[in-house]
């Protein structure tokens, strides 16, 4: 009786990450870029499929990524809920472009396929949640990922990438956007690598 693989990490690794990319390259531009964002900007899959044309835009302070918000707020005593397929969001929040290089591949894509709405459109509206999770399904398979991992391991991948780099569980908060520090606390859950880079950064006293 073969034994079902048990998940011993919530995120894919770089490497892995890399393998998904490569395998929608050559399969898909769309997919491409979809796996791309959300990855390298820790999307949750919601804001992902909602992101828009006008979304991808140029400040006096930089090329940014401005991200939807996917709950109403709270007015008049009516309990906020999450927006509907092809709802307007309330708000966004501002996502710097990490280099002029992925603004431009993003720019390109939509170019290419003379996009002037949603960035992953699906017939009369954008792509539904449950497509962009069997688009990481698929590619997930093709390289032997685990099945237990969905597309939202892309966000906590790039949150432990985030707290490796910077070993900072606020600069974690701020990219992921997390209301409260307690939910980014996941990532503190540190590698030996990072272990090992905070002791480097300590005065060992002799």
């Amino acid at each position: 009786m073969n034994k079902k693989k048990t998940l011993k990490r919530k995120h894919i690794n770089e490497q892995e990450f890399r393998n998904l990319l490569k395998a929608a390259g050559r399969s898909s531009i769309r997919d491409y870029i979809l796996l791309f964002i959300c990855g390298n900007f820790g999307l949750r899959v919601g804001e992902l499929v909602r992101l828009r044309v006008s979304d991808i835009i140029e400040t006096d302070k930089g090329k940014c990524l401005m991200v939807p918000t996917l709950k109403r707020n709270v007015k008049r005593g009516v309990v906020k809920g999450r927006i509907k397929r092809g709802e307007l969001p309330e708000s966004y929040e501002e996502i710097p472009f990490p280099s002029s290089e992925v603004y431009d591949l993003v720019k390109k894509y939509i170019i290419k396929f003379k996009l002037k709405n949603w960035l992953f459109p699906y017939k009369d509206s954008h792509l539904p949640e449950y497509t962009a999770s069997r688009i990481f399904k698929k590619y997930a398979k093709q390289i032997g990922l685990n099945p237990e991992y969905g597309i939202h391991c892309l966000r906590h991948f790039k949150g432990y990438q985030i707290y490796k780099t910077k070993v900072d569980l606020k600069a974690v908060q701020t990219i992921l956007r997390h209301k409260s520090i307690k939910t980014s606390e996941v990532y503190a859950e540190a590698d030996f690598e990072t272990k090992k880079k905070i002791l480097e950064g300590i005065e060992v006293i002799f």
